[in-house]
């Protein structure tokens, strides 16, 4: 049994949770709940990787190759395994030392929820195409988490981290487009292990 659906559960699960807070679910309890739950798909993939040694695959979703020329194909190895562990429990403890009573309090852990998310993906996924995408969905929320909850000169910091990502960001597509412009020549590949 290679319990491959645990993957796909580890990015499901914070979008649940953000519907549920979204649908009027009590955000704190919600979030915490849902960082919970997060960790059994998390402990079941890494039990299957530490056991069988070897990358474990996970969900293909072959819809959307017939639309777009990338996979979506998540997969998990040693070192993948320790990047998924280490944002399960930085997400869990953020949602455990937020204050009681924050401003906000819904839209801060929705925030909370999709910089998981973002993690979360671009450390489970094998496409690179996707990696960029979901790298760039912590970005956002990110950058809203800085500027209204942070605290002194909070805008500033805000704009300066996003600034500094969004360059990143724009050196780390470049490269993507010039190794697949280099690497289709030969043979089409956006896998991270083919690249």
């Amino acid at each position: 049994m290679t319990l491959a659906w645990t993957l796909l559960a580890l990015l499901v699960l914070p979008l649940i949770g953000v519907l549920a807070i979204c649908l009027g679910a009590a955000p704190r309890k919600t979030a915490l709940g849902v960082s919970l739950c997060n960790l059994i798909p998390g402990f079941l993939a890494f039990g299957v990787v530490l056991r069988e040694g070897e990358l474990l695959f996970g969900a293909e979703a072959s819809m959307i190759r017939e639309v777009f020329p990338v996979q979506f194909r998540l997969g998990m190895d040693g070192l993948s395994m320790a990047l998924v562990g280490l944002t399960l429990v930085v997400t869990l403890a953020a949602m455990g030392v937020a204050p009681a009573e924050v401003k906000r309090a819904k839209e801060y852990y929705i925030c909370l929820l999709l910089v998981g998310l973002g993690g979360l993906g671009a450390f489970l996924s094998l496409d690179l195409f996707y990696f960029f995408s979901f790298h760039e969905v912590a970005l956002i929320p990110s950058f809203l988490l800085i500027g209204i909850w942070g605290q002194g000169d909070r805008t500033g910091a805000a704009w300066r981290m996003t600034l500094y990502l969004m360059l990143g960001s724009l050196v780390l597509l470049v490269g993507l487009m010039a190794s697949e412009v280099c690497a289709s020549r030969v043979q089409p590949a956006a896998d991270v292990y083919e690249v």
